[in-house]
């Protein structure tokens, strides 16, 4: 069986207001999901690279909202991400794509000098996971590493996070390559592990964050 196929050029993404309608999903068989954007950009609340059903297949949050990743070249940073405020999009990473595909997974192909970075998304069958695999190709031999960034949040995806008003409270705590985070209310925690280097655990805000078809 051949399995469907969806291929968008670096022609195609870089015409942004076209691209930013391309929009992915995958399901995990519990009602929960990944989803999001060609470029990268969440443009719906209702996207989010883990939204797990609490309780299958209902009360679905959204617990990891996307990763954000930087390519470090020599002396300088390349940001891969992407976010929309108010004020535009920053950083611009989508400038970076030149491939995107569903064969049968979402998978990203970033492309900064010599370096090449693919990222796939993945979700187990019946298991509230998701799995970004990467694989980057230096063909410079120049000295570069990558750095990522999970968004984490712990909202009802038919809400919005305000940090004034209901502000989450998470605890961070670190055993190796494994990061665990809990949240009071409603009890629960998510793990994130890395199958090599290191993690390092920091609490950062991303605000103002614009959903344009919310919007």
């Amino acid at each position: 069986m051949k399995l469907p196929s969806i291929n968008l050029s670096e022609d195609q993404l870089s015409r942004f207001e076209d691209a930013i309608q391309k929009e992915w999903l995958v399901t995990n068989g519990l009602g929960g999901y990944a989803s999001g954007t060609a470029l990268g950009i969440n443009t719906r609340k209702y996207h989010g690279l883990l939204v797990a059903a609490f309780h299958p297949p209902g009360d679905r949050r959204v617990c990891l909202e996307k990763i954000d990743e930087e390519v470090c070249i020599r002396n300088s940073v390349y940001p891969l991400g992407a976010n929309e405020s108010q004020n535009g999009v920053f950083p611009q990473g989508y400038r970076f794509l030149k491939q995107f595909t569903v064969s049968p997974f979402p998978r990203y192909v970033f492309s900064v000098q010599d370096v090449e970075v693919r990222k796939t998304i993945f979700m187990p069958y019946e298991k509230n996971a998701v799995v970004a695999i990467y694989r980057i190709f230096n063909g410079g031999n120049v000295d570069a590493r990558i750095r990522a960034f999970p968004l984490v949040n712990w909202r009802h995806f038919h809400s919005v996070t305000d940090r004034w008003r209901n502000p989450a409270e998470f605890v961070q705590r670190q055993d190796g390559r494994v990061l665990g985070i809990r949240v009071a209310m409603p009890r629960s925690a998510i793990i994130m592990a890395v199958t090599d280097r290191a993690v390092r655990a920091e609490g950062k805000w991303l605000d103002r964050v614009l959903y344009r078809e919310d919007a």
